[in-house]
């Protein structure tokens, strides 16, 4: 696995835009995690606002860098979809992946993958957001405006973000450098899970 630097951050207006306003300063051949404590124009698929109160939830994007020529970048977002729904189940949960980027319990979005990818000339910059609803209450997830969940909700317990941000870390990396290898090992493993095939993922 790759070496893997990360950028706490207090609060910004997203993970995703701090991490592609800043890839000609990350280091080649790294993967950055950049996380937030609050996001202030969180933001998911199609422009859709992700509602990203402090102190309760995972904010976060990994950035890194991928040769020109592949052709299997539109899988990022499945792939991150991926490692996710591996962590969440790990805590017992039972989840599936509403293609192409969303994570759901019971009919219920619990997490959002935003992949955005940007031609830096030479290679192309990835940056791949997740928000993971993670301590979030009824009354926080009522701002949504739609059917959504929280670990807490699920579990009734407080989780520590810091040990499920390690979880992540570590299965995305490890995700990552078997997808740079060989993305059918990818499309292997994501065939085992669930999958809702859905065109009105957000």
């Amino acid at each position: 696995m790759v070496e893997i630097i990360r950028h706490a951050l207090g609060s910004v207006d997203s993970t995703n835009s701090w991490a592609k306003s800043h890839l000609s300063e990350l280091a080649r051949g790294r993967l950055h995690l950049i996380t937030a404590d609050e996001q202030v124009a969180g933001r998911g698929q199609f422009g859709r606002p992700w509602v990203s109160p402090p102190g309760c939830n995972l904010y976060a994007t990994f950035a890194f860098f991928l040769e020109k020529g592949r052709e299997d970048l539109h899988l990022l977002a499945q792939l991150l979809a991926l490692s996710g729904a591996k962590v969440l189940r790990e805590l017992g949960l039972h989840v599936t992946i509403k293609w192409p980027n969303d994570l759901l319990i019971g009919g219920r979005k619990i997490a959002g993958i935003l992949v955005e990818v940007v031609d830096l000339q030479e290679v192309f910059g990835i940056a791949a957001g997740i928000g993971l609803n993670v301590n979030a209450t009824e009354r926080e997830l009522k701002a949504v405006g739609r059917e959504a969940t929280s670990i807490f909700l699920e579990q009734g317990v407080e989780i520590e973000r810091d040990q499920l941000l390690d979880s992540l870390e570590t299965t995305f990396s490890r995700d990552l450098t078997i997808f740079i290898q060989s993305s059918k090992k990818f499309m292997d493993e994501i065939k085992e899970f669930e999958i809702t095939n859905n065109s009105s993922a957000s």
